[in-house]
């Protein structure tokens, strides 16, 4: 049982190298395009509307201005981003690095429960953000385009309680709140041309 288990995986492995191997002989490589418009998935799912323009400066290197604007549920604000972007290749498709400044202002809440009694701390904050990222975009032929990235930059961030502060760690709250600020992802559909 053990040595069919060891020729099937063996089979399996060798096979499956062979076709991956022709796929990629006859998928046509797309060189790049200048320009990219993409407007953020998981944002609209949260009531907010991102969206992010690239112009390739040269064949691996890219300007990116974006921005987002939100208002849901306990949470109101916009950001502004500017970002270098490196491509590992010079075609649209591939990863990709760079560093990204990014300028927030929202407003949102923070609630603690004690004794089966919630109350609502509304805040306040600005943050400017710049760090690297590393991402990944996958684009077709026609220009249809995914991209996918993450980074952290460090938030230099002023934080404000508006009404009165959590009873329970008000510097850990802040301090929560304020690391994941520097967090900067995107996961986008847009189109390329």
């Amino acid at each position: 049982m053990i040595k069919f288990a060891i020729v099937l995986v063996t089979g399996m492995v060798i096979t499956s190298g062979s076709l991956f191997a022709s796929e990629s002989d006859t998928v046509p490589v797309v060189d790049y395009f200048r320009h990219a418009l993409h407007l953020g998935v998981p944002n609209i799912l949260l009531g907010q509307v991102s969206l992010k323009y690239e112009y390739r400066i040269g064949p691996r290197n890219g300007l990116v201005v974006g921005g987002s604007y939100g208002d849901w549920t306990s949470t109101k604000g916009y950001d502004f981003n500017l970002a270098y972007r490196r491509h590992r290749r010079e075609t649209s498709t591939g990863g990709f690095w760079g560093f990204f400044i990014r300028y927030a202002d929202y407003e949102s809440e923070y609630k603690e429960k004690v004794d089966d009694v919630t109350t609502v701390y509304p805040f306040t904050m600005n943050s400017f953000s710049i760090g690297p990222y590393i991402g990944q975009s996958w684009v077709t032929t026609s220009g249809l385009s995914i991209t996918a990235r993450l980074g952290y930059g460090y938030p230099f961030a002023d934080f404000a309680w508006s009404h009165g502060k959590p009873s329970d760690h008000p510097g850990m709250v802040e301090g929560i709140i304020r690391f994941f600020e520097g967090f900067d992802g995107e996961l986008s559909i847009g189109f390329c041309f």
